[in-house]
């Protein structure tokens, strides 16, 4: 006897290629994409890709000497705030007694409206250094200029 879907009377189903579409309209809730579909599935992650390269380059030019200067305050006190043109980004590193370190950062634009936050994973084997800290700050000042309320 072949065991079925975990028990559910029903056969496994056929994994979508490449892409899929959703909504209440799709019959069974999702089906593949068609070939027009996934061009423009491509298009617009090729799209979002330029665009989010480019508002690292513009932060990274413009907030690259800041960045540094808040990674070396987070290694050495444990905290620090990026303060940009749009907002702000708050860093705290949490050290634990076994040499890993966790990296927390929050971003919230000028009017204290908040863009997500990230946690890093910092490995006591390999030595965290002020370049690395400063890219993780560049790419939060990224998301927060890039925004369109941002601009």
């Amino acid at each position: 006897m072949r065991k079925r879907d975990r028990g559910r009377g029903r056969a496994p189903r056929r994994s979508f290629v490449e892409g899929a579409v959703f909504g209440p309209d799709v019959p069974g809730g999702a089906r593949q994409a068609t070939a027009d579909e996934l061009a423009s599935m491509r298009e617009r992650a090729r799209q979002y890709r330029d665009g989010h390269q480019a508002a690292l380059e513009r932060a990274r030019s413009r907030w690259q000497r800041q960045a540094l200067t808040c990674a070396r305050e987070l290694l050495d006190r444990g905290t620090t705030v990026l303060s940009i043109d749009a907002g702000t980004v708050r860093g705290h590193l949490v050290r634990f007694w076994h040499g890993d370190s966790v990296l927390e950062l929050t971003s919230s634009s000028r009017d204290g409206v908040s863009h997500g936050s990230s946690m890093t994973r910092l490995c006591r084997h390999r030595r965290t250094s002020v370049d690395v800290i400063a890219t993780y700050l560049i790419h939060q000042v990224a998301q927060i200029e890039s925004r369109p309320e941002a601009s």
